[in-house]
């Protein structure tokens, strides 16, 4: 069977061409494993791996002792003038089904050790995600995929919440821009209404809000001056540039003693491009605060979400962009023409990034039944460590609250009134 739509349309050269020397296995039994060894070793002479290490090895992560073994990591001395090579065994448990394995020879140079595919477990899940993919893509089917998928939001979502995965088989956050929302909106507004389109002049009367925010997006969905039902709920984001991950908090400044789900709202081809433009310094000052976030490097910014299943709603607990509070001081006048031009350029393309994140709670809420929640100036004030603060409110919280128009709604369980939006 083969093992999705890519892998069914390679030729068996080119798949030997993509594996090189790469022995994968999925739920192999101990002979397949032992006979992917041998010739992995065939000819070899030097960091060879005895066979019984391998079975013990394998048995430790089939019988679920662990998650993730790995045999075979070297270090090569500084002094060697060429690589050292080494068989590298991982075995790793994917899902409750699924095993995987993967052995090769592996060089690692002079004064480092040996990187194998496998570095992460699923208390990294967006990193496990990744390199479980990457390694064992080839072998794995398209619903196979999608479950590891899964697994990486579930991973991230608070372990508390006992339906969390039933409510993830049907639904998982995923990336909506602030315009999909709202097009989306407009038709079922359009739909109330007995209506399946409208032409730019009556849109303008019946929306002024949408048409005054959207007027490029609306006018190009026109067709013979008509927009309707159809062309909206087609609309896709062009040239997206935005992207997803998840993280775990269980930090401080939380509205309630739970694990909280981080969506970080993330676009390398802005943080990485405006790095190399900046000195090498904010770098390193970003991924310092990384270390003591929960974000990543190319995150631009992340919301913080409580899972409240008792009232049914999606708290957004704090909203927050470590890159562009970095950057903002290069904008200030009488600093480096180019830094601030490079700064002003990044803030520009960057700035939707929060309402993005707020339309894909919004999005994803919808999807389950639920409402999505956020801070009054009151609330914010009443959770723990968490100081209100004027400026962030007049960047974020504010602006959101009033571009949603979520309403001050008393509770159950909650400190203070939070912002509502159903």
């Amino acid at each position: 069977m083969a093992a999705n739509a890519v892998v069914s349309e390679l030729s068996s050269s080119e798949m030997k061409q993509i594996l090189g020397r790469d022995q994968i296995l999925i739920n192999p039994s101990w002979l397949q494993v032992k006979k992917a060894l041998t010739a992995a070793q065939t000819r070899i002479r030097i960091n060879r791996l005895p066979e019984q290490a391998v079975k013990k090895a394998l048995k430790q992560v089939v019988d679920g002792d662990e998650e993730l073994v790995t045999l075979g990591v070297v270090q090569c001395p500084k002094k060697y003038f060429y690589d050292l090579n080494s068989t590298v065994f991982q075995a790793i448990r994917i899902t409750e089904d699924l095993v995987g394995v993967f052995i090769s020879r592996l060089s690692a140079p002079p004064g480092q050790s040996t990187k194998p595919p496998l570095r992460h477990t699923s208390d990294r899940p967006t990193r496990w995600c990744n390199e479980v993919i990457d390694t064992f893509w080839t072998q794995l089917t398209e619903e196979q995929m999608d479950e590891i998928r899964q697994l990486r939001t579930l991973s991230a979502l608070p372990r508390s919440v006992a339906s969390m995965e039933i409510l993830l088989g049907f639904t998982r956050p995923r990336f909506v821009s602030e315009v999909t929302v709202a097009l989306r909106d407009l038709a079922e507004k359009l739909q109330q209404h007995d209506r399946d389109g409208m032409s730019w002049a009556e849109l303008k009367k019946f929306d002024q809000t949408m048409t005054a925010r959207f007027p490029q997006v609306l006018l190009s969905l026109a067709e013979g001056n008509r927009i309707t039902i159809q062309s909206l709920l087609e609309y896709c984001d062009a040239n997206q540039l935005f992207g997803l991950a998840y993280r775990r908090w269980e930090g401080s400044s939380r509205i309630f003693d739970a694990p909280q789900l981080v969506i970080n709202v993330q676009s390398p081809e802005i943080v990485r491009s405006t790095l190399k433009q900046l000195p090498q310094n904010t770098k390193r000052l970003l991924e310092g605060v990384a270390a003591h976030h929960p974000t990543e490097l190319d995150t631009i910014g992340w919301l913080r979400i409580h899972f409240d299943q008792t009232n049914r709603v999606i708290f957004i607990d704090e909203v927050q962009s470590d890159f562009l509070e970095q950057i903002r001081p290069f904008q200030q006048e009488g600093r480096d023409a180019d830094y601030r031009r490079v700064a002003m350029a990044a803030t520009a393309a960057a700035e939707p990034w929060a309402r993005h994140g707020v339309a894909t709670c919004l999005q994803w809420a919808r999807e389950m039944n639920f409402r999505l929640g956020f801070h009054t100036w009151d609330s914010a004030g009443r959770t723990h460590h968490m100081t209100p603060s004027a400026r962030k409110w007049t960047t974020y919280y504010g602006k959101l609250i009033k571009r949603f128009n979520f309403q001050p709604i008393a509770v159950p369980g909650y400190p203070e009134k939070i912002h509502i939006l159903e």
